[in-house]
Protein backbone atom coordinates (compact mmCIF):
# COMPACT_ATOMS: atom_id res chain seq x y z
CA UNK A 1 0.00 0.00 0.00
CA UNK A 2 1.41 3.61 -1.00
CA UNK A 3 1.72 6.13 1.59
CA UNK A 4 1.08 9.86 0.83
CA UNK A 5 3.84 10.81 -0.12
CA UNK A 6 4.41 7.80 -2.70
CA UNK A 7 0.78 8.96 -3.69
CA UNK A 8 2.00 12.62 -4.45
CA UNK A 9 5.19 11.41 -6.16
CA UNK A 10 3.89 9.35 -8.46
CA UNK A 11 1.30 12.37 -8.96
CA UNK A 12 3.77 14.34 -9.74
CA UNK A 13 5.29 12.40 -12.54
CA UNK A 14 2.16 12.03 -14.26
CA UNK A 15 1.76 15.74 -14.00
CA UNK A 16 4.55 16.30 -15.07
CA UNK A 17 4.50 13.84 -18.05
CA UNK A 18 2.25 16.19 -19.99
CA UNK A 19 2.00 14.46 -23.42
CA UNK A 20 3.77 11.45 -22.41
CA UNK A 21 1.37 10.66 -19.26
CA UNK A 22 0.45 7.40 -20.57
CA UNK A 23 4.10 5.86 -20.59
CA UNK A 24 4.16 6.03 -16.98
CA UNK A 25 1.62 2.79 -16.51
CA UNK A 26 3.45 2.32 -13.24
CA UNK A 27 2.45 5.30 -11.33
CA UNK A 28 -0.87 5.10 -12.17
CA UNK A 29 -0.89 1.90 -10.74
CA UNK A 30 0.80 3.12 -7.44
CA UNK A 31 -2.39 5.41 -7.20
CA UNK A 32 -5.10 3.07 -7.96
CA UNK A 33 -3.50 0.72 -5.06
CA UNK A 34 -3.72 3.83 -2.69
CA UNK A 35 -7.60 2.50 -2.35
CA UNK A 36 -5.91 -0.13 -0.11
CA UNK A 37 -4.59 2.25 2.08
CA UNK A 38 -5.79 4.44 5.29
CA UNK A 39 -8.04 7.24 5.11
CA UNK A 40 -5.55 9.72 3.82
CA UNK A 41 -4.11 7.44 1.00
CA UNK A 42 -7.89 6.70 -0.18
CA UNK A 43 -8.93 10.51 -0.08
CA UNK A 44 -6.13 11.23 -2.48
CA UNK A 45 -6.40 8.44 -4.42
CA UNK A 46 -10.18 9.28 -5.08
CA UNK A 47 -9.30 12.75 -6.41
CA UNK A 48 -6.30 11.29 -8.73
CA UNK A 49 -7.89 8.61 -10.15
CA UNK A 50 -10.15 10.20 -12.51
CA UNK A 51 -7.44 12.74 -12.78
CA UNK A 52 -5.79 10.47 -15.70
CA UNK A 53 -8.19 8.29 -16.30
CA UNK A 54 -8.10 8.96 -19.44
CA UNK A 55 -4.63 8.33 -20.47
CA UNK A 56 -4.83 4.72 -19.36
CA UNK A 57 -7.27 2.90 -21.19
CA UNK A 58 -5.88 -0.42 -20.54
CA UNK A 59 -6.57 0.76 -16.92
CA UNK A 60 -10.12 1.52 -17.23
CA UNK A 61 -11.84 -1.66 -15.60
CA UNK A 62 -8.97 -1.23 -12.94
CA UNK A 63 -9.43 2.31 -12.54
CA UNK A 64 -13.43 2.32 -12.27
CA UNK A 65 -13.44 -0.31 -9.76
CA UNK A 66 -10.90 1.13 -7.51
CA UNK A 67 -13.51 4.23 -7.83
CA UNK A 68 -16.15 2.24 -6.59
CA UNK A 69 -14.28 0.82 -3.90
CA UNK A 70 -13.91 4.20 -2.85
CA UNK A 71 -17.79 5.46 -2.94
CA UNK A 72 -18.91 2.31 -0.83
CA UNK A 73 -15.97 3.24 1.58
CA UNK A 74 -17.21 3.40 5.51
CA UNK A 75 -16.06 6.99 5.65
CA UNK A 76 -18.40 9.60 4.24
CA UNK A 77 -15.80 12.10 3.18
CA UNK A 78 -14.23 9.70 1.12
CA UNK A 79 -17.87 8.27 -0.37
CA UNK A 80 -18.44 11.70 -1.15
CA UNK A 81 -15.04 12.88 -2.73
CA UNK A 82 -15.52 9.23 -4.67
CA UNK A 83 -18.79 9.95 -6.05
CA UNK A 84 -18.15 13.68 -7.15
CA UNK A 85 -15.55 12.20 -9.27
CA UNK A 86 -17.73 9.85 -11.04
CA UNK A 87 -18.71 11.80 -14.09
CA UNK A 88 -15.23 11.52 -15.23
CA UNK A 89 -15.43 8.43 -15.77
CA UNK A 90 -18.49 8.48 -17.96
CA UNK A 91 -17.07 8.32 -21.37
CA UNK A 92 -18.00 6.43 -24.17
CA UNK A 93 -18.47 2.87 -22.76
CA UNK A 94 -18.15 3.49 -19.62
CA UNK A 95 -21.34 5.63 -19.43
CA UNK A 96 -24.03 3.20 -18.52
CA UNK A 97 -22.05 1.64 -16.37
CA UNK A 98 -21.33 5.36 -14.20
CA UNK A 99 -25.27 5.93 -14.62
CA UNK A 100 -26.08 2.46 -13.14
CA UNK A 101 -24.09 3.09 -10.40
CA UNK A 102 -25.38 6.55 -9.51
CA UNK A 103 -28.54 5.28 -9.10
CA UNK A 104 -27.95 2.89 -6.52
CA UNK A 105 -26.01 5.22 -4.51
CA UNK A 106 -29.20 7.13 -4.55
CA UNK A 107 -30.71 5.34 -2.04
CA UNK A 108 -28.34 6.77 0.56
CA UNK A 109 -29.45 8.70 3.96
CA UNK A 110 -27.45 10.98 3.72
CA UNK A 111 -28.75 14.24 2.07
CA UNK A 112 -25.37 15.71 1.03
CA UNK A 113 -24.25 12.55 -0.45
CA UNK A 114 -27.92 12.28 -2.33
CA UNK A 115 -27.54 16.17 -3.49
CA UNK A 116 -23.58 14.77 -4.88
CA UNK A 117 -25.16 12.03 -6.68
CA UNK A 118 -28.06 14.10 -8.38
CA UNK A 119 -25.37 16.82 -9.45
CA UNK A 120 -23.67 13.66 -10.69
CA UNK A 121 -26.23 12.26 -12.89
CA UNK A 122 -27.21 15.76 -13.96
CA UNK A 123 -23.75 15.81 -14.86
CA UNK A 124 -23.46 12.78 -17.13
CA UNK A 125 -27.30 13.38 -18.33
CA UNK A 126 -25.78 16.90 -20.02
CA UNK A 127 -22.49 14.75 -21.52
CA UNK A 128 -25.13 12.18 -22.61
CA UNK A 129 -28.86 11.76 -21.98
CA UNK A 130 -29.89 8.72 -23.95
CA UNK A 131 -26.58 6.83 -22.48
CA UNK A 132 -27.72 7.94 -18.79
CA UNK A 133 -31.15 6.96 -19.06
CA UNK A 134 -29.92 3.61 -20.15
CA UNK A 135 -28.38 3.44 -16.92
CA UNK A 136 -31.10 3.82 -15.05
CA UNK A 137 -33.77 1.77 -16.67
CA UNK A 138 -31.16 -0.49 -16.18
CA UNK A 139 -31.53 -0.09 -12.43
CA UNK A 140 -35.45 0.21 -12.71
CA UNK A 141 -35.60 -3.42 -14.44
CA UNK A 142 -33.18 -5.22 -12.88
CA UNK A 143 -32.20 -3.36 -9.45
CA UNK A 144 -33.81 -4.28 -6.22
CA UNK A 145 -36.81 -2.98 -4.85
CA UNK A 146 -35.08 -0.28 -2.83
CA UNK A 147 -33.16 1.10 -5.76
CA UNK A 148 -36.67 1.31 -7.85
CA UNK A 149 -38.48 3.44 -5.20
Amino acid sequence: MPTVEELYRNYGILADATEQVGQHKGAYQVILDGVKGGTKEKRLAAQFIPKFFKHFPELADSAINAQLDLCEDEDLSIRRQAIKELPQFATGENLLQVADILTQVLQTDDSAEFNLVNHALLSIFKMDAKGTLGGLFSQILQGEDIVRE
